[in-house]
């Protein structure tokens, strides 16, 4: 696949990119210090609607509106389309330019990744698996931060239920301390549901992936 480039800001290390499923920017994104927003098609609508103009669109333009179509096109917005008919997802296009273009250090927060198509929702989450070994990527809606569990990762005490899911087919081996329900080198399959709804009951709390691939969601009510 051709590379495309796009120079504005591309050295940003925080990025948004604003899918076309439900999207809402929580009040996270205001702390973000971004300077670069990536569409992916139809996320073009959701931005206009979060107030948010699109640096960039990339997608085959299939389901973007006609107003925001004429929008991006009236205020020349750079847009890199692909044809309808390819080997990838226009989120997946998007994690595959800023693989090639950005710098490892990048953060990508990600709206828009759920909606009522389950297909494009559970693809979305697992893509976490391909491409988080070359920048870091959060998935964010109303309710829910999704990313890769890392070898370590402290967090201080919040109201978040921690739920970490094994996508490897060995399941993940992992210590938790500072957890309601701590772990020691504790292997979790593959589907199991042992490490879902913990919650932080020290001062912090500390993740460490002895082993494996895994998601972990953080989730508020």
């Amino acid at each position: 696949m051709n590379i495309m480039i796009f120079s504005k800001d591309i050295n940003s290390k925080n990025i948004i990119l604003v899918s076309g499923g439900d999207a809402s920017i929580p009040k996270l994104e205001q702390s973000l210090n971004y300077k670069l927003v990536i569409a992916a098609d139809s996320g073009v609508d959701n931005c206009l609607k979060l107030g948010l103009i699109p640096d960039l669109v990339i997608g085959d333009l299939d389901s973007i509106s006609n107003d925001s179509l004429n929008f991006i096109k009236s205020h020349k917005i750079k847009i890199f389309k692909y044809p309808v008919d390819k080997d990838m997802t226009d989120t997946e296009l998007v994690l595959f330019y800023i693989q090639n273009n950005c710098p490892t250090d990048t953060t990508l927060y990600i709206f828009g990744f759920n909606g009522s198509r389950l297909d494009h929702s559970l693809i979305n989450i697992l893509l976490l698996d391909r491409y988080s070994k070359f920048f870091k990527i959060k998935l964010i809606n109303d309710n829910n931060i999704i990313q890769l569990i890392e070898k370590k990762m402290i967090f201080p005490k919040d109201n978040y239920y921690y739920s970490l899911v094994p996508i490897s087919n060995d399941g993940i081996v992992v210590s938790l301390i500072g957890f309601k329900f701590p772990l020691n080198s504790k292997k979790i399959e593959f589907s199991s549901s042992l490490a879902i709804s913990n919650k932080i009951i020290d001062k912090e709390a500390v993740i460490y992936l002895h082993s494996g691939c895994g998601i972990l969601i953080r989730s508020f009510e």
